[in-house]
């Protein structure tokens, strides 16, 4: 009966409410992948510090080991009455990383030397321990370094408890048939472009923290979601109501111009009446869904974006990611002057293991970082695009990428869709592509640095079958994080010379790897403080609303 479910997608008000469901829901999934990508990325910061800590202070100037037959300490006696079982002997050890210690073996022999050697290696010994005193900037500057990682990291923790991160998480079905209302009018807020004026009292004011913990961004998506198909199916049903209403009166009017049969015509008009009925109710009922939706958008979403996203986490979270990298970039800085000549040009045997646990971090580090900049913009651009379809006005013409090529602040929208809207263009600008260009031109010296050793080393390694399959397990690592790579380079930029990135010309050396790290944190600076300010003048622009 009436016309089937091809005609009705084409319909406006049903394809409008069909792109409402689509972006809220794009919104609630990109809440959850923000979350993900945020408690990753948190991560990350705390532990390439102590990984940074690891791999330079093994390659600071170590006293020369000495002689292998000096006289041992003498072993120490544990005297237990009443049970004379000998304690177990300890458990040898271990480590995670141990097969990828590929010179364990040689760093453990030790040449026999004679008395006469011995006074020359302890000689040797205090030289070596004065040279490491000259070396403590560095040791020094990478401690502060690991300390500024760990606060640039808890300075996330409000956004987590925003995001409920770690949390049971419901995502409903709202995906719907591609379907394109005469009845816009009803759900749209063309007569409530003031309601939402009261909420401006939201702005610095303390919301109850046990209502904070319990109604976050993710729930208030979430509620949103299950009464846009409620509004969805209901708008449908009407618009189905409403064909077939407009159907029945054409053939009402042409039945009175051929005089038809009285019978007939009253039972027409009885059914026209029944369906009139039945499009009243329906319209009620999509304005109290609507009115729903309203309430939930100028009392849980506003509020929420105001304080929790805007003035307090995000803003407040940049802030002081943007302090921690201007520290470690100034403590870099201090080291390099320092200890210019403090470092051998290549690492020792026993070390590169911790060379290949650092590229691991610091590729985490860049996979994880640039996830998290791109789940904040989707997220911000759903909601925007949910918002944007709220609004009465019809744009004549969308952008490539969907936005209506408009203004909300132009036709006098409530605060919440002028500052999303300003917040999603902000975020569009902004680009980490630098950021990734210098973690990547860390990641070449890196790369020259181990392949070079490693290359060394094989020529050496060639009488020892066990180490040579353990350089043969080193380089199948090597390519399977090539690999990791490689499927990225569509999400991360490729890295390009510029003044920002590590150059081939630089050594590939210890001192390249700082440069490398100081360009780094260099361009973690900026971008910081480009964020910052697009969140200081939008909470600047909330408080003029």
């Amino acid at each position: 009966m009436g016309c089937n479910n091809s005609t009705l997608d084409r319909l406006p008000a049903v394809a409008l409410c069909r792109e409402r469901c689509k972006f809220v829901g794009e919104a609630l999934r990109e809440s959850y992948a923000l979350a993900d990508a945020h408690a990753t990325h948190m991560h990350s910061l705390t532990t390439l510090g102590p990984t940074l800590c690891r791999f330079f202070n093994h390659f600071q100037p170590q006293p020369n080991p000495t002689c292998y037959h000096s006289s041992p300490s003498p072993p120490r006696l544990h005297y237990e009455f009443g049970n004379y079982a000998p304690s177990p002997p300890p458990p040898p050890p271990t480590s995670t990383w141990d097969f990828f210690n590929v010179f364990e073996n040689l760093d453990k022999y030790q040449v026999p030397c004679s008395p006469t050697q011995n006074q020359a290696q302890n000689k040797s010994n205090f030289d070596s321990h004065n040279h490491n005193e000259a070396t403590e900037p560095t040791t020094h500057a990478m401690e502060e370094i690991q300390i500024l990682f760990q606060k640039a990291s808890d300075s996330g923790n409000p956004i987590s408890e925003m995001l409920h991160i770690g949390r049971l998480r419901y995502l409903p079905n709202i995906a719907v048939n591609p379907v394109p209302c005469k009845m816009m009018h009803v759900f749209t807020p063309s007569k409530h472009l003031n309601c939402m004026e009261s909420s401006r009292k939201y702005q610095g004011v303390h919301i109850d923290k046990g209502r904070s913990y319990d109604e976050n961004l993710c729930s208030t998506l979430n509620k949103l979601c299950m009464w846009e198909k409620k509004l969805y199916v209901e708008v449908k049903d009407g618009e189905k109501l409403r064909v077939l209403h407009e159907k029945k009166c054409r053939q009402l009017k042409r039945m009175n111009k051929k005089d038809a049969d009285a019978h007939k015509i009253d039972s027409l008009e009885a059914l026209i009446g029944i369906l009139a009925t039945k499009i009243k109710i329906s319209l009620q009922v999509v304005d109290k869904i609507s009115s729903t939706i309203r309430k939930l958008m100028e009392e849980d979403l506003w509020p929420q974006i105001n304080r929790f996203i805007l003035s307090t986490r995000f803003f407040g979270m940049w802030k002081e990611m943007l302090e921690c990298y201007k520290s470690q970039y100034k403590e870099i800085s201090e080291a390099i002057s320092v200890d210019a000549s403090s470092f051998s040009s290549k690492p020792s045997n026993s070390h590169l293991d911790e060379l290949i646990k650092l590229k691991s971090e610091v590729q985490n580090w860049n996979l994880s970082f640039s996830d998290w900049i791109y789940a904040q913009k989707a997220h911000v651009k759903a909601l925007n695009g949910w918002l944007v379809r709220c609004l009465p006005y019809e744009p004549e013409e969308l952008l490539d990428d969907g936005t209506p090529p408009f203004s909300p602040a132009t036709i006098g929208a409530p605060p919440v869709f002028v500052i999303c809207n300003k917040w999603s263009r902000a975020m569009d600008i902004l680009s980490e592509k630098p950021v990734t260009e210098a973690l990547n031109g860390f990641m070449l010296n890196a790369n020259e640095l181990l392949e070079k050793h490693v290359s060394d080393l094989q020529q050496k390694l060639t009488l020892d079958k066990e180490l040579e399959k353990k350089v043969k397990i080193l380089e199948t690592e090597e390519r399977n994080m090539h690999k990791v790579v490689q499927a990225r380079e569509t999400m991360i930029p490729i890295c390009r010379e510029n003044n920002n990135v590590v150059h081939h010309s630089d050594l590939a050396d210890i001192m390249g790897l700082l440069s490398g790290l100081k360009h780094v944190f260099d361009a973690m600076e900026r971008f910081a403080a480009s964020i910052t300010r697009v969140y200081e003048v939008l909470c600047q622009q909330m408080e003029e609303e």
